[in-house]
C-alpha cells in the first residue's frame, strides 16, 4: 500500500459523508422512536458500568465479578464518569462506535478494491438494518464491530508495507494506548498500576518504532487493539489467530520475516489483558482468566435439550453470575458439556450443523427481539414482523450480491484473504459452543464490502463497461 496525496480526500468523499450522514439520521430516527430500556445483557452492562462510574469497582451482587467480559463495561464507565450514569448517554456511545464502522469499511474498500467498491460498501453498512437495530441496545456489537474493522484496516496497512513512507504513521501511537487506558477504571490500586505500567510500555515501543521502522507502528496498534477486543469479547481470539494466520500466508507468499510483527502482535495484545487476568486470579479466584463464563456458555450449547440456538436447561442458573463462586461454577457447567458430549457423540455431532445455521441463517434478533423483549415500549408484533423480514431479505440480498463478486473478491493475496480468513476462523470458534446472528454481526461489513465487489462486477457481467480490474488505490 503505497500513501500518496490523494489520501488526504479520501475522508472527505461526498459518498462517504452523505452514507454516514444517512446512517447517523436512520440510527437517530430508531432511537427516538423506540426507547429501549437495558435489560437482559443490557442490564448487566449498564449495572457493571454505573459500578465502576461511581467508585464501586467491577462489581454485581455486592462482589467482584468476572462473568462478563470488562471492556464494554470499562469503556462505558469511562464515559458514564466524565458525562453521567445515563441511557443516553451510552446510545450516543453507540451511535459514534458504529457510525466509526462506515469510513474504516470505505477505507478498507479502496485500499482493497478502489472508490469503486468503498462507496456503495459504506452505504450497504449505512443502511444494514441489523447494524441500526443494534446500535439502540446497550451490548458491546457496536464497539466490537468497529474495533475488528480498525485491527482489519491496519493489518491490510501492514502487508501492503507503505507505512514507512506515511506522514500519518504516529496515530498508531495513540491507538496502541487505547486499551491500557479503557482497562485502568475496572482495576483495583495494585492491578491499576500494572495496567499504567502496560499501557506505558506499549507507548515506549510506538515512540521507539517511530524512530526506527515506522512500519512496525502497525503491528504494534493492531495487537493492543486485539488485546482490548479480548476482554469485550474473548472470541477476539478469531480475529488474533486469523490476524497470525494470514501473516504465515504473507511470509510464504512474499518471502517476508514474520518474527518481529509476530512478537510485536502478540506481546501488546498480552500486555492489554494481563492487568485483567491478575486482577481476576486475586480477586475472583485462581483459574479465572478473561471471563468465567466459558463453561456456561458450552453448557448451554450442549445440554440435552440442545438445538443449536441457545437453550438453557432447567437449573442452569447455578453456573452463571448469580453463582457466588464463580470459578466453580465455570468448571461444573464445562465439565457437565464435556460429559454430554461424551455421552451422546451423535448427538454432538449433529448439533454442529445446527449451530452452523443458527450462526448464519437469519439476521433479525435485533429488531424481531431484542427490541420486544423487556421493553415497555418496545415494537408492536406487526412492526416486529415487518422489520425482521426487512433485516433477513437485506442480509440475503448482501450475500446473494457477495456471490456475484466472488471471483473478484476471493484473492490469494494475504490482504484479500484476511477477511476470508477472519469469517472462517470466528465460525470455527462459535461452533463448540452455540449460534445466533448477533455473533456474526462483526462480520457482516466484510459481507457487505463482498456485495459492493458484486455490484461493481454486474455491469462487467452484462457487458455494458468496459473490463476492469477491482484493484485498490492505497493510501
Amino acid at each position: 500500500m503505497t500513501f500518496n496525496p490523494r489520501s488526504s480526500r479520501l475522508l472527505v468523499d461526498p459518498y462517504l459523508l452523505g452514507a454516514v450522514a444517512v446512517g447517523a439520521l436512520v440510527r437517530l430516527a430508531l432511537m427516538f422512536h423506540i426507547n429501549t430500556v437495558p435489560a437482559s445483557d443490557a442490564l448487566d452492562y449498564f449495572t457493571l458500568a454505573s459500578n465502576l462510574a461511581d467508585g464501586v469497582g467491577y462489581e454485581e451482587f455486592g462482589r467482584p465479578t468476572a462473568f462478563w467480559p470488562v471492556g464494554y463495561p470499562a469503556l462505558l464507565g469511562l464515559v458514564f464518569e466524565i458525562i453521567g450514569n445515563e441511557v443516553w448517554v451510552a446510545k450516543a456511545l453507540n451511535l459514534v462506535l458504529a457510525l466509526a464502522a462506515i469510513p474504516l469499511l470505505y477505507l478498507l474498500g479502496v485500499v482493497l478494491y478502489g472508490r469503486a467498491v468503498a462507496r456503495p460498501a459504506s452505504w450497504l453498512l449505512a443502511l444494514l438494518p441489523s447494524h441500526v437495530f443494534f446500535t439502540n441496545l446497550l451490548i458491546p456489537e457496536a464497539l466490537f464491530t468497529t474495533l475488528q474493522l480498525a485491527v482489519v484496516l491496519l493489518v491490510v496497512a501492514a502487508l501492503r508495507d507503505g507505512s514507512r513512507r506515511s506522514q500519518a504513521a504516529p496515530a498508531g501511537q495513540g491507538k496502541a494506548l487505547l486499551g491500557g487506558f479503557f482497562l485502568v477504571p475496572a482495576l483495583g490500586e495494585s492491578e491499576e498500576s500494572l495496567g499504567l505500567a502496560c499501557a506505558a510500555l506499549i507507548a515506549g515501543l510506538a515512540a521507539w518504532l517511530a524512530r526506527t521502522q515506522r512500519n512496525l507502528l502497525f503491528w504494534l496498534a493492531a495487537g493492543t487493539l486485539v488485546g482490548y477486543g479480548l476482554l469485550v469479547r474473548p472470541a477476539a481470539l478469531a480475529l488474533a489467530l486469523a490476524v497470525l494466520a494470514t501473516l504465515c500466508v504473507a511470509a510464504r507468499q512474499q518471502k517476508v520475516a514474520i518474527g518481529a510483527p509476530a512478537a510485536l502482535f502478540i506481546v501488546s495484545a498480552g500486555l492489554v489483558i494481563a492487568p485483567w487476568i491478575v486482577r481476576n486470579w486475586t480477586d475472583i479466584g485462581a483459574g479465572a482468566t478473561l471471563a468465567t463464563n466459558g463453561g456456561y456458555n458450552l453448557m448451554v450449547g450442549n445440554n440435552a435439550g440442545a438445538n443449536g440456538c441457545a437453550t438453557f436447561p432447567i437449573g442452569a442458573s447455578r453456573y452463571n453470575k448469580e453463582n457466588p463462586n464463580e470459578v466453580r461454577a465455570d468448571r461444573e457447567a464445562f465439565g457437565d458439556a464435556v460429559s454430554f458430549m461424551a455421552d451422546n457423540p451423535d448427538r454432538a455431532i449433529a448439533l454442529v450443523p445446527l449451530r452452523l445455521g443458527c450462526l448464519w441463517r437469519d439476521d433479525d434478533t435485533a429488531a424481531a427481539k431484542w427490541h420486544f423483549r423487556k421493553q415497555p415500549d418496545g415494537l408492536g408484533k406487526l412492526e416486529r414482523d415487518l422489520w425482521g423480514a426487512v433485516s433477513n431479505w437485506y442480509y440475503l440480498g448482501l450475500l446473494g450480491l457477495a456471490g456475484l463478486g466472488i471471483p473478484a473478491w476471493f484473492r490469494r493475496t494475504p490482504e484479500h484473504l484476511l477477511p476470508v480468513i477472519l469469517v472462517a476462523v470466528t465460525t470455527l470458534v462459535y461452533l463448540p459452543f452455540f449460534g445466533g446472528d448477533r455473533f456474526h454481526q462483526s462480520l457482516l461489513p466484510y459481507v457487505a464490502l463482498w456485495a459492493a465487489v458484486g455490484i461493481a462486477t454486474v455491469p462487467r457481467w452484462l457487458r455494458i463497461s468496459r473490463s476492469r480490474d477491482l484493484e485498490g488505490e492505497g493510501l
